[in-house]
């Protein structure tokens, strides 16, 4: 209730969505691979629908709304209304959408950018490191393959 109530004096509870936002993820990397695989779990609104980053769909995806930048395996995207997030912005928007304890993680919100970012920047850069490498990208098991951008 008091979460609820922060987020709406701060007006960050409104992230822009659409029906189905895209996370476009590191289909190698063990932590992005898992971070899917909570996501999944716990999109009780069927928010969110998935493409590894190395695919030539999530390229086509970017080129679609219009994303120029160089695209970064260290960052997690997100498409939604024709807008392309990255780093903490969309990690955040992704959380604040899920069932169970992750919307708290919304607090983040409350930390500035350009810090926010400084410590996503920090985990990413350790990531494989720290939590491994895939032989082949992740792809999650059948049930989910609906939430799959494939084509």
């Amino acid at each position: 209730m008091a979460l609820g109530i922060v987020f709406s004096l701060l007006n960050i509870n409104k992230a822009p969505m659409i029906n189905e936002s895209i996370i476009l993820y590191d289909g190698h990397c063990m932590l992005c691979s898992n971070f899917v695989k909570k996501v999944l779990r716990a999109d009780d609104q069927d928010l969110f629908r998935f493409c590894p980053i190395q695919s030539k769909k999530a390229n086509e995806l970017l080129k679609m709304v219009g994303y120029h930048e160089e695209v970064d395996l260290t960052t997690i995207l997100l498409i939604s209304n024709k807008a392309v997030y990255t780093q903490s912005t969309a990690a955040l928007f992704i959380l604040t959408r899920l069932k169970g304890i992750y919307p708290i993680l919304g607090l983040g919100w409350l930390v500035p950018t350009f810090i926010r970012n400084i410590v996503y920047r920090w985990i990413a850069k350790n990531r494989i490191h720290w939590f491994g490498v895939r032989d082949q990208c992740f792809i999650p098991e059948r049930s989910w393959h609906h939430k799959i951008v494939t084509e």
